[in-house]
């Protein structure tokens, strides 16, 4: 008798206890800056994933998986809006970034000049609206190769934060970073720099790679789109020059004309004169 009167006892000890932990948890859990709240859905998430994957719950797994390495993302780019915002708020950040933008710019434009001058084999300036069209397609390897100038420049920033989050001495930090003002600490500090510095590094890495092995297969793929819109909207159906059915016309200087067609090869380019 005296062990069931027990039992209830303990049950709602237990059930009291973990009342507690979860209010506790959850204290805790709305403390944590919106960074720190996407690392730390990241790593329950990857906790489930691999207990999902333990017991062969494939199809759950995957998908607890792609939630993951959204919420990490998620993190890696709140931390990177971080930044931007703290070196926006200088008059030489904006410069910087304006320098950029205007650098990026000048680059996707001639860049797609050259695709274009490769698809036609004359003068791109002729066809303002491929070049436009490819110059936005040229995004994300601009994405990459600014990353990647970030990445370079934020490694020794982040050594920077580490040092000023280890060094506990509020005047050793002043000494070590004229400039440093002193704020608010937040919760698991340190703990969060480290994540940090893995999932930069990691996504660095992984950018860096597909960069390696991407590219070039990417830039194709702008050719081909590059092609396509040529043809289809900076052409003619019609002229006054003697072409084949099905092929298009564009109007070159010097009485030349380009014409194109596509076929199960792909897109084909012709500079030639205008027969009438």
């Amino acid at each position: 008798m005296a062990g069931s009167s027990e039992s209830p006892v303990w049950g709602e000890r237990f059930r009291s206890w973990c009342a507690r932990l979860s209010d506790s948890l959850w204290e805790k859990y709305t403390q944590l800056s919106i960074n720190q709240k996407f690392y730390v859905n990241a790593g329950l998430l990857i906790f489930a994933y691999s207990m999902a994957y333990l017991f062969s719950f494939e199809d759950a797994s995957r998908g607890l998986l792609w939630f993951a390495l959204i919420f990490w993302v998620g993190g890696i780019v709140s931390d990177i809006l971080a930044v931007y915002k703290k070196f926006y708020e200088h008059f030489l950040g904006k410069a910087v970034v304006l320098l950029v933008i205007a650098i990026g710019t000048n680059f996707a434009i001639s860049y797609a000049g050259q695709v274009v001058n490769s698809v036609v084999g004359g003068d791109p300036s002729k066809f303002p609206h491929t070049v436009a069209f490819a110059s936005i397609l040229l995004t994300p390897i601009l994405a990459v190769i600014g990353f990647s100038i970030f990445y370079l420049i934020s490694v020794p920033i982040l050594v920077i934060v580490l040092l000023l989050i280890l060094t506990g001495d509020e005047k050793a930090k002043v000494f070590l970073f004229p400039g440093y003002v002193s704020q608010p600490k937040s919760i698991f500090a340190r703990v969060t720099v480290g994540v940090q510095l893995i999932s930069f590094a990691c996504y660095g890495a992984f950018i860096y790679s597909w960069g390696q092995s991407g590219i070039k297969d990417y830039d194709s793929r702008v050719t081909a789109a590059s092609s396509w819109f040529l043809l289809n909207m900076e052409m003619y159906a019609k002229s006054q020059c003697d072409v084949d059915n099905g092929q298009r016309v564009a109007f070159m200087d010097d009485g030349k004309i380009l014409i194109g067609w596509q076929d199960g090869q792909g897109y084909h380019f012709d500079l030639q004169d205008c027969r009438r």
